[in-house]
């Protein structure tokens, strides 16, 4: 039963204890592993999206910096606050 397929005529071969218990124990454990594999994919999207949602918003910052600092507002001549 361990390690064999999950047909019919495999778990017929099994006696009746493990096809009573067993089976249920083996298909439970079975059912949690694709749970907690659908919980860590889960988990690396959102991850994954909040990267690209920080980078954006980073890239958004520095383009609109670059844009205020052409048009010379942001350090005007004069300010002695310079930070970048």
């Amino acid at each position: 039963m361990n390690g064999g397929t999950d047909d019919i005529a495999n778990l017929a071969a099994a006696c009746w204890h493990c096809n009573r218990n067993r089976g249920m124990q083996m298909h439970r454990a079975k059912l949690l592993k694709s749970q907690k594999s659908a919980a860590h994919a889960l988990a690396v999207a959102n991850v994954t999206l909040a990267k690209t949602a920080l980078i954006e918003a980073l890239t958004n910052y520095r383009s609109a910096r670059a844009t205020l600092a052409s048009m010379r507002l942001l350090n005007p001549p004069g300010d002695t606050d310079a930070r970048q």
